[in-house]
């Protein structure tokens, strides 16, 4: 009787450390809650970063047809916007205006925009970082970082702050790099003009002014002045136009090899918007050649203009 109650305790014995095994083997019902939540979380997060892309789509389609109620309807009715210039826009009204007064003087554009993250550091807050790029227009290839603060309310995504920042480029030259360019140059894009162009320092070496000269076949001349210089915030190579009618514009340049390139925009004397793409492609030290490209006066294409080659006048090193 004693040994078949020891043989039975055994058994006993050995299926509670079977089973001690087994579930010390296994991952807890907690284990299993929490990974079971966090997948449920991963599925969610990208569900919802899907709508904030596809929300960012809509943008770009909005943005083509100067759609500013569509645009401005994306905000948050107590949303911001904080634009490239510092200007702080508070509340949808003010952001639709912007918006508004944009589009009336440079119609719909292309835009890019480029998402480089999503995150979501709470359950209805999202934070999305990227960069846009104006495929067309007088702004044409200026490129922006930005940051967007969404907020979920009522089941929608809206964003609730929106800053835009320039992006930041890189090294993309020195003005010593336009050193070639002091001296006296001349051109003659027709039998019947010449252009003549005289570049010197100016403010101790810190921009370079080119004085332009155009005359005709009838000796009545024009003058127009380019002033070139260096954005200290990023080191990029800019510059400002005044052309002899009182307008003026401005622009900045990028580099390739012996090819420098300008996105220009300007405000003619009649207060009509425009802008171009110049380019200025040295040959050697003593010849370039000029052209302009993409020109656009008050929303309409222009036609392109000529390349033309100019040359240093002898002497004026």
């Amino acid at each position: 009787m004693q040994g078949q109650r020891l043989m039975e305790l055994f058994k006993i014995i050995k299926t509670a450390t079977l089973w001690a095994a087994i579930l010390l083997a296994m991952p807890s019902l907690s284990t299993f809650a929490s990974d079971a939540n966090s997948a449920n979380e991963s599925v969610s997060s990208l569900e919802e970063e899907k709508t904030l892309r596809t929300q960012a789509n809509d943008y770009v389609k909005a943005f083509a047809n100067g759609d500013y109620k569509a645009i401005a309807n994306m905000w948050a009715s107590d949303g911001s916007l904080t634009d490239i210039e510092g200007r702080v826009l508070r509340g949808r009204p003010a952001i639709e205006g912007y918006f508004k007064t944009y589009f009336e003087n440079y119609g719909g554009q292309a835009l890019e925009i480029a998402i480089d993250s999503i995150k979501f550091p709470g359950n209805d807050v999202a934070l999305e970082e990227g960069h846009s790029r104006l495929l067309k227009g007088p702004y044409i290839d200026d490129i922006n970082r930005y940051t967007v603060i969404h907020l979920k309310r009522d089941n929608q995504w809206q964003m609730y702050s929106v800053t835009e920042a320039p992006y930041p480029i890189g090294y993309l030259g020195s003005l010593k790099d336009w050193q070639w360019l002091i001296g006296n140059w001349s051109a003659h894009p027709s039998a019947d003009k010449t252009i003549n162009i005289r570049a010197s320092w100016a403010t101790g070496q810190k921009f370079i002014r080119c004085l332009f000269e155009t005359e005709n076949s009838s000796g009545n001349k024009d003058f127009a002045m380019v002033v070139i210089g260096q954005d200290p915030s990023n080191g990029r190579i800019i510059s400002w136009h005044f052309d002899p009618s009182g307008g003026y514009g401005s622009g900045k340049w990028t580099n390739d090899g012996q090819t420098w390139i300008e996105r220009a925009q300007s405000i003619e004397s009649n207060g009509a918007r425009g802008g171009a793409l110049y380019t200025l492609r040295k040959i050697d030290d003593n010849n370039f050649t000029w052209c302009s490209t993409q020109r656009v006066l008050d929303n309409a294409e222009l036609p392109d203009g000529e390349e033309i080659k100019v040359s240093r006048q002898l002497d004026s090193k």
